[in-house]
């Protein structure tokens, strides 16, 4: 949208114009660089979340003239991350969930409860290297058999 202000994109007076996204235009032409951030934008009466991609656009000397950007509304998705986070809380047992690269991503309090540990004894740690040092031999209260929880991770 060729002379467009974010103020007349998304119909904002320049008095709301505190969320825009002013800065990752600045950084894009500054740097000449891609710039990925999530924003607060205001959008008419409210603020929304999102994932904005900003590239600079060159003219044919090569100076730049702008930007051009993408913009993906992910308050839902934020809000639904909250929502879960608080759901996983509330759970009366230890709960690890991990992601698809086998990290573990998140754990409640009672958790760290259980095995008695810190979260940074499982931050950025993958689930595979944990388990292998902290369950794998771990000796069931009988003594008998080797104690393997079950949880949801893929492998």
């Amino acid at each position: 949208m060729e002379n467009k202000t974010h103020e007349d994109i998304w119909g904002v007076s320049p008095q709301e114009d505190e969320f825009s996204c002013h800065e990752t235009d600045r950084a894009a032409i500054e740097t000449g660089e891609t710039v990925t951030a999530e924003e607060v934008v205001q959008t008419g009466n409210e603020k929304r979340l999102f994932k904005t991609i900003k590239t600079p656009i060159r003219g044919l000397d090569g100076e730049i003239l702008g930007t051009v950007g993408i913009a993906h509304d992910i308050t839902t998705l934020f809000n639904l991350n909250v929502e879960v986070d608080l759901f996983i809380e509330v759970m009366p047992f230890p709960l690890m969930i991990c992601d698809f690269d086998e990290q573990i991503a998140k754990v409640n309090a009672n958790f760290l409860e259980f095995f008695e540990i810190d979260i940074e004894a499982v931050a950025g740690v993958s689930w595979r290297e944990w388990y292998e040092r902290n369950i794998l031999h771990e000796i069931s209260p009988t003594g008998e058999e080797i104690y393997i929880p079950m949880g949801i991770c893929h492998f």
